[in-house]
């Protein structure tokens, strides 16, 4: 996806880490360890991400509930997760509702740099 982009490391440590992404333009992205302490934007955004994933997480367990009777509703977290995947299999299964689309995976934020 950001094959296009030159990537160039500004800054690397325990605290922050910041590139350059540049094609015709160039782009700072920071990473800023507990940043929504510091810069209100972030704080922002962090804030607006955690309604947004509770509605669609609500919406996940609404669309189940008409589906499975007595369903236990899911918060998301990737500890309590697999009693849901395994519940829900046989509608998952009709649906055509992949696993993945359950798995929180860290590591999914690095493909855009392949």
């Amino acid at each position: 996806m950001l094959g296009d982009f030159k990537i160039k490391i500004l800054e690397q440590n325990r605290n922050i880490s910041s590139y350059e992404l540049s094609n015709s333009l160039a782009v700072r992205i920071s990473f800023i360890k507990e940043g929504d302490k510091t810069h209100f934007p972030i704080a922002l955004s962090s804030v607006f991400s955690k309604y947004i994933r509770e509605r669609f997480i609500k919406n996940i367990n609404e669309f189940f509930a008409t589906k499975i009777q007595n369903l236990k509703p899911t918060k998301g977290y990737a500890y309590k997760i697999e009693k849901f995947i395994e519940v829900t299999n046989d509608v998952r299964k009709k649906y055509d509702i992949a696993t993945n689309c359950f798995l929180r995976k860290r590591d999914s934020l690095l493909r855009l740099f392949d």
